[in-house]
């Protein structure tokens, strides 16, 4: 049986605080995606009086703007012109890819986090930063538009791999592994 008494390092605060900012960036991202806009109110009632009826029905409300459920590849969605879709499927990428990595950076951060707290914080600055780039280079430039903040995964390798010798640094294989 192997028994660890761990005490977090001094810093690990803004390790906790870098992860909490990477979850808020990904909620602001689908703030972003703009469904209320492209499929408004008014759109709503204008393309959708057949389906609004029906919902109606199910759900006692009109379709509410931003045609929910539809998240872009649904029937409603299939109402905007292409350009609408486009421009709406871009931004819905964007996040969806987001949302995608975001428990597995959140836990790489606070494994990271465990043994190399400053290194982890800077880390993960950088992979919001490049994560803005990414997904405002998608939203206006569509999938090209990403590559200018693509970088962000290397901040995300970077941290996969401290997370990974921090990790080992808690087995007896790694006990006395340096902190770098």
């Amino acid at each position: 049986k192997m028994s660890v008494t761990y005490t977090l390092p001094e810093n690990y605060g803004f390790v906790m605080a870098g992860a909490v900012a990477v979850t808020f960036h990904c909620m602001v991202q689908g703030s972003k995606v703009g469904r209320e806009v492209i499929m408004s109110k008014e759109w709503v009632e204008k393309n959708l009086k057949e389906e609004n009826k029906m919902f109606k029905e199910k759900y006692g409300m009109d379709i509410p703007k931003g045609a929910y459920p539809d998240m872009g590849d649904g029937r409603h969605c299939a109402k905007l012109s292409y350009k609408e879709w486009l421009e709406y499927a871009s931004c819905q990428r964007a996040h969806g890819n987001y949302v995608e990595g975001l428990t597995g950076i959140v836990l790489t951060i606070l494994v990271s986090g465990l043994n190399f707290p400053m290194w982890t914080v800077t880390n993960t600055i950088a992979y919001i930063v490049g994560r803005e780039l990414y997904c405002g280079g998608y939203r206006k430039k569509g999938p090209a538009g990403r590559l200018r903040g693509i970088w962000f995964m290397l901040a995300m390798l970077l941290l996969v791999g401290s997370a990974f010798v921090s990790s080992l640094r808690f087995t007896t294989l790694g006990a006395d592994l340096p902190i770098f």
